[in-house]
């Protein structure tokens, strides 16, 4: 039936096994989206648990930043790059799979279950990168804090920045190759030819609206994160009382007083009857 190829193998198994085929192109790509959506939830969660305030020592050197907008706007950047190379992998595969599109287009397939498939690739590795990307961005997060925030509106926004959005992303990426995919001429294609069918400006087109709806997403989002974020709040003046100067203790010295002198006269006398006893040998008187 449509939707099945020989074996009962289904469409998300089909596209499964078109992934499989080529595992060191698709690592490639995958690891840019991992860091590209590990990067926007780790922004996410310093936002969110430490008030925006991004610190930690790096090379034996203390380190300490305010998350800003443009931070975000930069994973945002990182993240269309990382969306862009998806993309340009899934029309490799696409051209490699030329012979094959063209077999299952006369088996009865029906062309929007090719751009279903290739759409459904777009999302696996979409779904896959975010996922690794939240646990790499929530691994290094509790490393350097010691804990993860507890608020449910923070990872509700964390599942919005680190899976919706590079979900999303992937997916408009993924339209222009799934839409070459499904309108290749079955005969052309089975020959190894690309022959497309309808003019080049749809081609263009869709290329297009894909890329500047990712773009639009994006900035939106980060739009939405920058606006909706408060900023911690400023500490309450420090009231500075002031000190009175210490009072002395000690009682002042008392003016010098002159001594007053005596005659010789005035000075008592004493009279001392001495003898000494040479047998006792002491002095009696």
């Amino acid at each position: 039936s449509v939707g099945r190829i020989s074996g009962g193998k289904s469409l998300f198994g089909y596209a499964a096994s078109g992934l499989f085929r080529r595992p060191t192109r698709v690592l490639i790509t995958l690891s840019g989206l991992i860091l590209a959506s590990g990067l926007l939830v780790l922004l996410k969660l310093v936002q969110d648990g430490q008030a925006g305030q991004l610190y930690g020592t790096l090379l034996g050197t203390w380190i300490r930043t305010q998350v800003q907008p443009y931070h975000l706007l930069m994973g945002g950047v990182a993240l269309l790059a990382a969306a862009l190379g998806v993309g340009e992998v899934m029309l490799m595969n696409v051209v490699e799979r030329r012979k094959e599109i063209g077999l299952l287009v006369a088996l009865g397939w029906r062309r929007k279950d090719l751009l279903r498939v290739f759409l459904l690739e777009g999302t696996m590795i979409g779904l896959a990168g975010s996922l690794l990307g939240l646990l790499l961005a929530g691994g290094v997060y509790g490393v350097a804090y010691d804990s993860l925030p507890t608020a449910a509106i923070t990872w509700l926004g964390v599942a919005g920045v680190g899976i919706a959005l590079p979900v999303a992303v992937v997916i408009l990426a993924a339209l222009y190759p799934a839409s070459r995919a499904a309108r290749l001429l079955p005969l052309d294609a089975f020959r190894g030819e690309e022959r497309l069918e309808g003019n080049g400006l749809v081609n263009s087109t869709m290329s297009g609206m894909g890329l500047a709806g990712a773009l639009c997403l994006i900035l939106i989002v980060g739009a939405f994160l920058a606006f909706t974020h408060q900023p911690p709040p400023k500490a309450p003046p420090v009231a500075v009382l002031p000190t009175p100067s210490p009072t002395p203790t000690l009682q002042p010295l008392k003016p010098w007083l002159e001594p007053t002198p005596i005659s010789a006269q005035d000075m008592p006398t004493y009279h001392l009857d001495l003898a000494a006893d040479p047998d006792q040998k002491m002095v009696v008187g």
